[in-house]
């Protein structure tokens, strides 16, 4: 994996974009899991975010690398468990959202 950026949070204190290792990446993280049986749920809160997140410094190219990012720590942290059809799954998951968020922090690109 690539080093990635460092974007500002709104109190001004530099978080690490893609690296998983953000203050509240267990509770995001544990939400879009959560929500990934309804979408219908989860998809307005993910655009929310995402343009929050345009205010914090991130960028579109930062999608790629933070899904390679949850998808290393993933197999990392399942081990033997972390099978094919689990991986596609997440990257399906994964892919899904962040084209959502994409399109609603970025919407001029979209269009």
């Amino acid at each position: 994996m690539q080093p990635m950026p460092r974007a500002t949070a709104g109190n001004g204190r530099a978080v690490k974009c893609g690296a998983l290792q953000w203050p509240h990446a267990d509770g995001a993280l544990s939400t879009v899991v959560s929500g990934l049986k309804n979408l219908d749920a989860i998809v307005p809160i993910a655009q929310q975010l995402a343009v929050r997140h345009v205010s914090y410094g991130v960028k579109e190219e930062y999608y790629q690398p933070v899904g390679e990012a949850l998808l290393w720590t993933l197999e990392k942290g399942l081990g033997p468990d972390f099978t094919p059809p689990v991986k596609q799954a997440w990257t399906q998951a994964y892919t899904t959202l962040s084209g959502v968020m994409i399109a609603a922090a970025y919407p001029q690109k979209t269009a």
